[in-house]
């Protein structure tokens, strides 16, 4: 169902925020998060080469 969708997700550094963002991108979405952190981000991968992630 979400699968090509774009999703913006605030607060997606750390927490919940960057649980939802992995989540929708095991559900085929583009994440694009934006957040405060003092550690720098990490890539949500798939491991799918296809989903341009």
């Amino acid at each position: 169902m979400l699968s090509g969708k774009v999703a913006i997700v605030t607060g997606g550094a750390t927490g919940i925020g960057k649980a939802i963002a992995t989540e929708y991108v095991e559900q085929g979405t583009v994440a694009v998060t934006e957040g405060y952190s003092y550690y720098p981000y990490e890539k949500i991968d798939t491991g799918d080469p296809a989903s341009g992630v």
